[in-house]
């Protein structure tokens, strides 16, 4: 069970700092009940499971607009990872619209 006893070392905090981070470490904080979560966290080591983790997928997925599954979560654990790969996904999606896609998705 999480508790201070396995807890990371909070000497070597680093703190959410692009709003991709912010929101996902949110997400993350929401799901699990506990914080703060820094970026180098990992959710499972912060006492994550695979049922948490489809809470954390199917929020970010809304809060992103993106197709995220478990097995991202799996393969980038942590804010930092998580939120990179986020941003590679919006990248994708993006450089895969046409101008006018892109304008009426950035109204939205």
């Amino acid at each position: 069970a999480p508790g201070e006893d396995n807890a990371f070392d909070r000497g070597a905090f680093s703190a959410a700092e692009t709003p991709a981070e912010q929101r996902l470490a949110a997400i993350i904080v929401e799901v699990l009940g506990r914080g703060p979560v820094g970026i180098d966290d990992n959710f499972f080591l912060l006492g994550g499971h695979s049922l948490l983790g489809t809470q954390v997928v199917l929020r970010a997925s809304e809060a992103f607009g993106v197709d995220l599954t478990l097995r991202h979560l799996f393969q980038a654990p942590t804010v930092r990872t998580l939120a990179a790969l986020i941003e590679d996904l919006i990248l994708q999606m993006l450089e895969s619209m046409s101008d006018d896609e892109a304008s009426a998705r950035a109204a939205e």
